[in-house]
């Protein structure tokens, strides 16, 4: 989901942005998610401590494809800048900045 959150964001004719998604139901799901987002990338850097250490050219493989998914997703984070969008929630707003 978090991938395809560019398709709900609109662009107002001042070049403002907006998350076109506006359900109570919708932003309490996306709430949700993005919380779930949040605890699992949080997880994934903590057990990255595995990949390295005595096991680490035996896991070089599997530690490169993490590390290079990691990076795919932070520098979308960084070219949509989904916590600048115009008329968030504090609570999404947070949601995004802590993704």
């Amino acid at each position: 989901m978090y991938l395809s959150l560019e398709h709900h964001v609109s662009s107002g004719s001042d070049g403002s942005r907006h998350l076109s998604i506006s359900s109570p139901a919708e932003l309490a799901r996306l709430h949700c998610l993005l919380r779930d987002f949040t605890s699992l990338l949080q997880v994934v850097g903590r057990v990255s401590s595995l990949f390295a250490g005595d096991e680490f050219l035996a896991r070089i493989t599997e530690a490169s494809e993490l590390v290079r998914q990691l990076i795919f997703l932070a520098s979308y984070g960084a070219k949509e800048k989904f916590y600048s969008l115009q008329g968030l929630s504090a609570e999404i707003a947070k949601d995004f900045v802590d993704v």
